[in-house]
């Protein structure tokens, strides 16, 4: 029934932006009671929980025999993390960024855009490129660690209170919002189904912007709050764990090779929407216009995917 589904998809969305201000919340809560820099908390723990959804669509593509729509999810997520998350944000919030910041932001930005096209170039990917992928992310995790905080007051404003506690309400915020995001795309793609829209656009627009709601959920309220260490580090973070922790096991686990060169478009698209934010932030603040810039190169690549049918 029409009328259900659409209900279903209202309530949904509203119980995300619910859990995302409870994941903030936590998040917040967890950097101070353990001084660890929000950003390092953005770039690690939330965007790897962000990516969980990727990661369940990206299992069940193998068990299925549909590794293509696993990558294809995985890059067009982060298309929209980076042109529909940062841009609807900015259209709330400017977004400074100094100078030490700009300098961890630019070589994620870089590695990001790096491995799509290297994997372009290999052609083939097998069970080695997908452990190189790992092994990536790994140093990944050592650089975000090992990375100053971009405000000093965030390693000294600790906070007394139990960390177990923060963690289990973190944790059930997340569960919480990953089941939202859940019903949101199943309602979606049935109502899509209903009035006519074929499966390729469902699958290349509706699955890969589902599967970036806990970071659109996460990262507005995060920017709302004036956190904007733990958007930009759950944005950037959630693109290197797709690329690399989830892209990594998909080819570990898948039983034949892929030929990314299916991929050629959303790969363009991906390093754009990197390059444009990079210069973006290489000016030191973004607002509305770069926003809207961002938005304006998301909806092109829809545009353009749509007329690949």
């Amino acid at each position: 029934m029409l009328w259900l589904d659409s209900l279903i998809l209202l309530a949904s969305i509203f119980a995300l932006a619910g859990f995302g201000n409870i994941v903030v919340n936590r998040a917040i809560k967890i950097a101070k009671l353990t001084g660890i820099a929000e950003i390092t908390i953005g770039f690690i723990l939330i965007s790897v929980s962000t990516s969980l959804p990727e990661l369940v669509v990206s299992v069940f593509s193998i068990l299925t025999g549909s590794v293509g729509i696993s990558i294809g999810n995985l890059l067009g997520s982060n298309i929209a993390n980076i042109c529909l998350i940062f841009g609807i944000g900015l259209l709330f919030r400017a977004l400074i960024i100094e100078r030490e910041m700009f300098k961890n932001l630019s070589l994620i930005l870089l590695v990001t855009s790096l491995i799509p096209v290297i994997l372009l170039i290999l052609g083939e990917l097998n069970k080695i490129v997908g452990l190189a992928l790992v092994l990536i992310f790994v140093g990944f995790c050592y650089y975000s660690i090992k990375m100053k905080a971009t405000m000093e007051e965030e390693s000294k404003n600790r906070e007394n209170g139990s960390l177990l506690i923060t963690f289990l309400g973190f944790a059930i915020g997340m569960a919480g919002l990953l089941i939202s995001a859940h019903f949101v795309v199943e309602s979606a793609s049935t109502i899509a189904r209903a009035v006519g829209i074929p499966q390729s656009v469902i699958g290349g627009t509706i699955i890969a912007v589902g599967t970036s709601l806990p970071e659109m959920a996460v990262d507005l309220t995060a920017i709302k709050k004036n956190k904007l260490n733990l958007a930009i580090g759950d944005v950037l973070g959630s693109g290197m764990t797709n690329l690399t922790l989830i892209l990594g096991p998909v080819l570990l686990l898948s039983p034949f090779k892929v030929n990314i060169a299916a991929y050629t478009c959303l790969v363009i698209f991906l390093v754009s929407s990197n390059f444009l934010f990079w210069l973006f932030i290489r000016k030191g603040k973004l607002g509305k216009f770069e926003g809207l810039c961002l938005l304006l190169l998301y909806i092109t690549f829809l545009v353009v995917l749509i007329s690949r049918i």
